[in-house]
């Protein structure tokens, strides 16, 4: 099968419980749900919010990059725990996130498709509150990109000063496409850009498929995995 690989490295899902919530269960007790990318051989985080506050199974979910961390303790800082006061209910909590997740991933060009595929690493056994957000052990996905000069849905999608703005040879991919495939990886280095995340009944590709292993296995292990612990509802989240 001929494919190219675009970009491999680290990826992660965290939960952002609601306001005032400490525990998770399912995506109703959740504010935000992230993947988080860590390219291979870079120091940034890239933390795409997932609509639908879980991964698509058959159908397409809107999604954003809403940070760009320059480091790990960037990172850290944006998934701790926040504090702030309002007029009418005075101070809040929101909890920190929490890791659900981890492993490896491939953005892989395959026959004018961009597919974001991962396999994790942990859990080694996938629980309820896995299945609950639809994490599998190893998912794929086709990716597109939306141009932030074409109109969205009603209700779907940013404002105008949230979306992101290109420099020239970025934006002129999109000729006059509303979505084209997320075939250039810098659309990931800027924040408010808009993503279609497509669930697939089936993967494209084997499990098995011999290409595709070795290049999960080429993917250097990297020290991300020791600053997290699954979390695991009503227990002492644990490595």
């Amino acid at each position: 099968m001929d494919f190219s690989v675009l970009q491999k490295g680290q990826i992660l899902f965290f939960c952002r419980p609601r306001v005032e919530h400490k525990e998770i269960h399912n995506p109703e007790d959740v504010q935000h749900f992230f993947i988080v990318l860590k390219p291979e051989m870079e120091e940034h985080f890239i933390f795409i919010v997932v609509g639908r506050k879980k991964l698509p199974e058959y159908q397409p979910y809107f999604g954003f990059v809403e940070k760009i961390a320059a480091n790990l303790d960037q990172a850290m800082t944006f998934l701790s725990e926040e504090h702030y006061v309002t007029l009418t209910k005075g101070a809040r909590d929101v909890s920190a996130a929490r890791c659900i997740g981890m492993g490896k991933y491939l953005f892989i060009s395959h026959e004018q498709h961009t597919h974001l595929i991962y396999e994790l690493s942990k859990p080694s056994k996938l629980s309820e509150i896995q299945k609950e957000f639809h994490l599998k052990k190893r998912g794929d996905y086709l990716i597109t990109v939306k141009n932030p000069l074409k109109p969205s849905p009603h209700g779907v999608g940013l404002a105008g000063k949230q979306k992101a703005q290109y420099p020239e040879k970025l934006q002129h991919l999109f000729q006059d496409y509303r979505f084209i495939s997320l075939t250039s990886m810098d659309f990931l280095q800027y924040e408010g850009t808009e993503l279609l995340l497509i669930g697939k009944a089936s993967s494209s590709f084997k499990k098995n498929s011999s290409d595709l292993t070795q290049y999960f296995k080429e993917i250097k292990e990297e020290n991300v995995y020791e600053h997290f612990a699954i979390y695991r509802p009503n227990r002492t989240i644990a490595h």
